[in-house]
């Protein structure tokens, strides 16, 4: 990992900026990695989660709410498939097809039924047991079943639940018109999926024109991100939205102020642009107001805001950039 780490969120039991890499203490046979503004987690082998940083609502999942500078394991969960990080809430989905979360819940994103944090794990109320994917935003969740179809809870302020209200929920429900979903991701208050066309479908807050289609107006049902029918992969930041296409190109759209988008401007968009000089993309990942690629070689280019290192190049603050460019060491 490698940025800032004032919260600790890096895992290497400090909490100095790092401007290039540095290992997790502690961690081996990982299969997933996911991080947020302020803790991270991550899934063994043998189906434990792990979590580090900022604690103070639960989010790390061992009953307590402090700060962790490295590593603490999640109490009760051993079967653990793929795990996701909001603000200040955790989800996991688990092996049998459930998905449980922890951390902070004052707008239902836990998804129990209630408003009430959880220091431990607690299983969603929606009676679901096919779940293969989980997505955690500031404070919502969203859940692709098997069969494609979306569900989600918690805070709907800007329609990121997707069914065609505002009107937050405790519980799942599920997002109309979706049936055939391969991926999924949520940002601070919206929510994109990939469906099997390669059509991107997203809905919820679009200030800055986060959901592709045009407009900078919010959309509580899913909405097709303009010109954009071969993505493979999609990953949702603070206000903004990458795609990888089959091709390995890489689009993204939405607020630009931090160069995150990667065109060679700092120019918002509305409709997806794509990101300059890259070519095999495998997947993207996108965090506040940067975002980085994994390329076909395995190598790692990132862009947008460096102001604490998250771009992983080795260079003092303040040099962002507006362009990819490659991370130091991988």
């Amino acid at each position: 990992c490698w940025g800032d780490n004032a919260a600790r969120q890096l895992g290497d039991g400090t909490t100095t900026t790092r401007y290039e890499p540095t290992t997790v203490m502690g961690l081996t046979d990982v299969t997933q990695v996911t991080i947020g503004r302020f803790h991270a987690c991550a899934v063994k082998t043998d189906g434990t989660v792990w979590c580090w940083g900022t604690g103070r609502s639960g989010q790390l999942g061992d009953g307590m709410n402090v700060d962790h500078p490295t590593p603490t394991q999640v109490s009760n969960l051993m079967d653990a498939a793929q795990v996701a990080v909001g603000n200040a809430h955790s989800c996991a989905v688990r092996r049998n097809g459930n998905i449980t979360c922890w951390g902070q819940n004052d707008s239902g994103q836990i998804g129990d039924g209630t408003n009430s944090n959880r220091q431990f794990p607690a299983t969603t109320s929606t009676p679901i047991a096919d779940m293969v994917t989980v997505a955690a935003g500031l404070s919502h969740t969203c859940g692709l079943r098997a069969n494609g179809s979306v569900v989600c809870w918690g805070a709907n302020s800007a329609g990121q639940l997707g069914v065609g209200n505002t009107t937050p929920s405790p519980m799942g429900l599920t997002v109309p018109g979706i049936a055939d979903a391969l991926s999924l991701a949520s940002g601070t208050s919206h929510t994109c999926a990939v469906r099997v066309n390669g059509q991107v479908l997203c809905w919820g807050g679009n200030m800055f024109g986060q959901l592709g289609n045009g407009t900078p107006t919010n959309s509580a049902s899913p909405i097709a991100v303009m010109g954009l029918s071969d993505a493979v992969a999609v990953a949702t930041g603070a206000n903004h939205t990458c795609a990888v296409r089959r091709t390995g190109a890489v689009m993204c759209w939405g607020v630009n102020t931090a160069g995150q988008l990667g065109d060679g401007t700092t120019m918002n968009r509305t409709t997806p642009v794509a990101v300059a000089g890259i070519t095999d993309g495998a997947s993207v990942a996108a965090g506040n107001d940067f975002s980085c690629v994994v390329r076909g070689g395995g190598t790692a280019t990132c862009w947008g805001n460096n102001i604490n290192g998250q771009l992983g190049r080795g260079m003092t603050m303040g040099s962002s950039a507006q362009q990819p460019a490659p991370v130091n060491g991988l």
